[in-house]
């Protein structure tokens, strides 16, 4: 908020005009309360006019961006296709919900032959087993959850009219 020095000062009728010399970078309101917004450097400006004789501070300001890591991935520990060739997504998510970089990476790490998983957590399964899935944050490597995958014995043959009929393998 705009304040004025020293305490007793006498000539409080003049005009007290902020602005920024770049508000993609920060922005100030008619009271001085700057915001930030993306990383940079920035000049706020404090035009004060009285008996039409004006004044201006000048305030150099360098705006960093604040990184927060992911610290943990929520996800179902166990998924289960009941038939080869079923495909599921991993539904995955991080926490914070307002962390940086909230890319995450899917790998097989068990059982390549069992299943497949895509970029985006897109499980497929391959043959009957058991595989294990790992989820990695890409901003933070360290943050890891792996995901046990199950596949069923179950695979669609097609009938003489088309339609997919259930048979055990």
């Amino acid at each position: 908020a705009a304040k004025y020095s020293p305490q007793n000062a006498t000539q409080l009728s003049g005009k007290l005009v902020w602005s920024s010399s770049d508000p993609e970078i920060a922005t100030v309101e008619s009271d001085g309360t700057v915001t930030a917004l993306k990383a940079g450097n920035v000049e706020i400006r404090a035009n004060y006019t009285v008996s039409g004789t004006p004044t201006t501070y000048t305030y150099a300001l360098t705006v960093e961006t604040r990184e927060v890591p992911v610290t943990s991935i929520e996800c179902k520990e166990t998924l289960e296709l009941t038939r080869i060739g079923a495909s599921m997504n991993l539904e995955a998510s991080v926490l914070p919900k307002d962390a940086t970089n909230t890319a995450l990476r899917y790998e097989v790490i068990e059982g390549t032959d069992i299943v497949e998983v895509s970029d985006k957590g897109v499980v497929t399964g391959k043959k009957v087993g058991t595989a294990k899935v790992r989820i990695s944050s890409v901003g933070t490597p360290t943050v890891t959850k792996v995901v046990t995958v199950t596949v069923k014995g179950e695979v669609d043959h097609p009938t003489s009219t088309g339609t997919p009929l259930p048979t055990q393998v």
